[in-house]
C-alpha cells in the first residue's frame, strides 16, 4: 500500500508541477519516508518545504488570510492584505 501511495504522490507531483497541492504531496511523502526509518529522505523533504516559494514568500500567507476574511465577510483587512500582496515592500 505504501509503494502505490508513493506512486500516486510521484504521478501527481509529475502532471501537476505548479500546483499548490505539492506541499502537501511532499507532506504524504514525509509520512511514508518517516514509517520506514528513511531519515534522509525525509530530510530532503523537509528542505524543499522550508525553501521560500517566491522572492516574497509571504504573499501565499497574506492571500490566505485575506481569502479567510472575505469568507467571515470582513471585507477591510482582506482588502488591506491584498494590497499588500501586490505592492510587497
Amino acid at each position: 500500500m505504501r509503494e502505490a501511495s508513493m506512486e500516486n504522490y510521484e504521478k501527481a507531483k509529475q502532471e501537476f508541477p505548479r500546483s499548490s497541492i505539492i506541499p502537501y504531496l511532499h507532506l504524504g511523502q514525509m509520512r511514508l519516508y518517516y514509517r520506514e526509518d528513511a531519515g534522509n529522505s525525509v530530510y530532503n523533504l523537509y528542505s524543499l518545504l522550508n525553501k521560500p516559494m517566491s522572492r516574497f514568500p509571504e504573499i501565499p500567507c497574506l492571500l490566505s488570510h485575506a481569502e479567510t476574511y472575505l469568507k467571515q465577510k470582513n471585507y477591510q483587512p482582506a482588502i488591506e492584505l491584498f494590497s499588500q500582496s501586490r505592492n510587497p515592500s
